[in-house]
């Protein structure tokens, strides 16, 4: 049997954003959305299936906290949906 990865779980502190934020500048598309007891669940993922990226926002954070701050980080590699990411704008960066 071969191991492989199949999600990375992550903390948001505003579901939507983050959908709309990853709809904006990359390939994923939301597969699954749920709400459990108050908490967010939203399960994104790119059309060759390598990985999924679940995000989950508490009812309990309503601000951005660092939690992957400051070293901590993601990096993948896919061409930009609308504009180079060197454009980007404050508003178009985000904290999950």
């Amino acid at each position: 049997m071969v191991a492989k990865l199949t999600h990375l779980a992550l903390p948001c502190h505003d579901v939507e954003k983050t959908i709309q934020w990853y709809d904006r500048f990359t390939p994923l598309k939301v597969i699954h959305q749920r709400e459990d007891n108050g908490a967010k669940v939203a399960w994104i993922q790119a059309d060759d299936k390598s990985i999924f990226l679940v995000f989950l926002q508490s009812p309990d954070f309503k601000e951005p906290k660092p939690i992957l701050s400051p070293f901590a980080h993601l990096e993948s590699k896919w061409n930009p949906k609308t504009k180079s990411t060197q454009s980007l704008s404050k508003e178009d960066i985000m904290t999950v």
